[in-house]
């Protein structure tokens, strides 16, 4: 292989045989060589093959980051992937490596940081969570300084970052909202966090508001209008919820629920209510 540009004395990039723009990193792998030498493969320890924009943007951070930290994140990333089962975008080798080593160096210096959002993502994001505890043990057990255990909350929005191929602000907005909801119906019901319901309604509502954005077809035709119409008589309560979660997502998203989504809110609703549709 030829490096096509070295970055320092741990990180090299180069060229595949496909002619697939990868980044090596390995213990001395760019000491002493320059563009369009020959690398010596033996040094290699670990090659990355990411997407043009994740590729991009991972330069720079294997540049800035100590390579013990790269090699820790990447292991972190294959464990989310390997136990979640789900699409992660490339880009959680940028996003997830830069908060691993800030979170570090943050611990080393004893500096807290915490935010009330996060209080709620064990319950709004239970399967990320699960595994972002584990990868946060995987930390903790990686390096010489105390992790806190709230670091789960936030390694569990970088995985649902890199699941919706989306930017932080929008799932910082996304999770206010669903604790709002989240809040609304729990006092309103009196249901349980614990309850397989309450599970399914906060997963229909958080892909609900990840796909909100588009142009909404305002003449389409409701799959359940007349059906609607009968429903709205047989469950008053859930269907006053309904209507108030829709003002909640109007007056944070700017949209305005179709007849449909409403209609699959009050099944949720109906269910959660201990109530059978």
């Amino acid at each position: 292989m030829i490096a096509r540009k070295v970055f320092n004395n741990n990180s090299v990039l180069s060229r595949d045989d496909k002619g697939r723009e990868i980044i090596l990193l390995g213990g001395g792998v760019g000491f002493g060589i320059r563009k369009n030498d020959e690398i010596d493969e033996r040094k290699v320890e670990k090659v990355f093959r990411l997407d043009k924009k994740a590729s991009s943007k991972f330069q720079t951070i294997v540049q800035e980051t100590p390579m013990q930290y790269i090699l820790l994140s990447d292991r972190v990333i294959r464990f989310i992937k390997e136990n979640l089962g789900k699409k992660i975008h490339d880009f959680i080798y940028v996003t997830l490596t830069d908060h691993i080593c800030t979170t570090i160096e943050r611990a080393k210096n004893k500096i807290t940081f915490d935010n009330i959002l996060l209080l709620n993502v064990k319950n709004l994001y239970k399967e990320e969570y699960e595994v972002a505890v584990k990868a946060t043990e995987m930390i903790r057990n990686a390096v010489d300084v105390e992790i806190h255990d709230s670091e789960a909350s936030f390694i569990a929005l970088h995985i649902i970052n890199a699941e919706m191929d989306g930017d932080m602000e929008e799932i910082y907005e996304v999770t206010s909202i669903l604790d709002e909801i989240s809040d609304y119906v729990l006092e309103k019901f009196g249901a349980s966090k614990e309850e397989i319901y309450y599970d399914r309604f906060i997963i229909h509502c958080r892909f609900l508001l990840q796909r909100i954005g588009g142009i909404q077809e305002k003449d389409k035709e409701s799959l359940f209008k007349h059906v609607l119409e009968d429903d709205v008589n047989s469950y008053e309560e859930e269907w006053a919820c309904v209507e108030e979660l829709a003002r909640i997502i109007e007056r944070r998203k700017h949209y305005c629920l179709d007849e449909d989504e409403k209609f699959y809110l009050l099944i949720h609703l109906v269910r959660l209510h201990g109530r059978q549709d």
